[in-house]
């Protein structure tokens, strides 16, 4: 198909390259998603933007759970994570997924893929479980 042939423009470069032929995203491929899905048994999704007006993404969702999993890489280098400006950002968007009922797991690339970590979303999950059946506070006088 021509579709299939079609050449994208790098605006970086003034130069056209081919397409790949992947999915920018292919949740299906991914280590950490797969391991998540057969030991925890939940369904979870990468780059989720979660927010309806700015672009923030989180690294990994549990949907079913408005768990955030995520990635903060650069830490021993300078990263965007680290420095004033990338700090900031990361201020602003876990503010906003607080707010908006997230519970955010913040990792390194290195603990990403451990027992710890999966741990940890089996007790947010917990923990969303009990709130759930938790009738809500009303200060009603």
């Amino acid at each position: 198909m021509m579709r299939d042939k079609a050449k994208k423009y790098n605006r970086s470069r003034g130069l056209k390259t081919h397409q790949s032929k992947k999915p920018k995203k292919q949740i299906s491929t991914d280590f950490f998603c797969a391991l998540v899905r057969s030991d925890i048994k939940v369904d979870i999704v990468k780059e989720h933007r979660f927010h309806p007006v700015r672009r923030f993404r989180f690294d990994y969702a549990i949907l079913e759970y408005k768990i955030a999993i995520e990635q903060e890489g650069g830490i021993w280098s300078n990263g965007r994570h680290t420095r004033g400006a990338g700090y900031k950002r990361d201020m602003e968007k876990y503010s906003l997924a607080a707010v908006d009922g997230w519970i955010v797991i913040r990792r390194t690339p290195d603990d990403l893929n451990t027992t710890e970590t999966l741990n940890l979303i089996r007790k947010a999950i917990q923990t969303v479980e009990i709130q759930r059946q938790t009738p809500v506070f009303s200060n009603k006088v």
